[in-house]
């Protein structure tokens, strides 16, 4: 079993790897990406590296200038929209039904 600097190392990368292949593709450069979700190019580098951990509102930003949701980014490589476990429909409750007991 792998150790927690293992995964973390391993996830980094594969953030990296999925912001760096989306951007490639888009014929985008770092310098781009930097100026579209307002971070530096040093920042996106080492984003794209697994050097540097980014936080929500950073991963936000690059999302948004890649055009990608952040389960996207996040997702494991591989990872399609087919695999997720879709849970059964859940009916909202009306308002104040959570305080009322079965009849």
């Amino acid at each position: 079993m792998p150790c927690a600097d293992e995964v973390r190392t391993a996830r980094r990368k594969a953030l990296g790897d999925a912001i760096r292949l989306r951007r490639q593709s888009l014929g985008m450069s770092q310098e781009q990406l930097a100026d579209r979700a307002g971070i530096e190019r040093k920042s996106v580098s080492r984003v794209e590296t697994g050097a540097y951990s980014p936080s929500v509102d950073r991963l936000w930003r690059i999302g948004d200038a890649l055009g990608l949701p952040l389960h996207v980014l996040l997702a494991p490589a591989g990872y399609t929209l087919h695999d997720a476990v879709r849970p059964q429909s859940v009916q909202p409750a009306a308002s104040g039904d959570h305080a009322r007991s079965p009849a």
